[in-house]
């Protein structure tokens, strides 16, 4: 079932330079979060007749957008992190904080330890039907 699951997430999403493969992660390497998230699921559960209730899309793709009192509270924490990030440009060391940053994910202790999907997963749960609370 890779096949046409590779073929549905580049049709819908997108290809990554990397490419996909079984381990592609839907949040981790494609980007997917909040509504984005909730959307190509439904659109994978339409095209595979998958039964996703139960499927904890909040707790995989997160919130989107921001809550009431973030706005007054990124008029402050904006300016901040432009210059932070500004003099890591500067000094270079902007490369080194992304890509510890995206090997973090997958670190035990990590603040982000939200479940992620892999097309593996989703080609399994085409050839099944459904989807199953195990496999997150």
């Amino acid at each position: 079932m890779f096949p046409p699951v590779a073929y549905f997430v580049r049709r819908v999403w997108g290809e990554p330079r990397a490419g996909l493969s079984l381990s592609t992660r839907l949040v981790a390497d494609l980007g997917m979060a909040g509504d984005d998230g909730d959307e190509f699921m439904a659109a994978y559960a339409a095209e595979f007749g998958v039964d996703l209730d139960g499927f904890p899309a909040l707790a995989v793709f997160g919130h989107e957008g921001m809550w009431p009192w973030q706005p007054p509270f990124a008029v402050v924490t904006l300016p901040v992190a432009g210059a932070r990030w500004m003099l890591r440009r500067l000094l270079g060391r902007m490369r080194a904080d992304s890509r510890d940053q995206a090997d973090s994910r997958d670190q035990p202790g990590s603040r982000d330890q939200r479940p992620d999907v892999t097309l593996e997963d989703l080609a399994v749960w085409a050839a099944r039907g459904r989807w199953a609370a195990t496999d997150t």
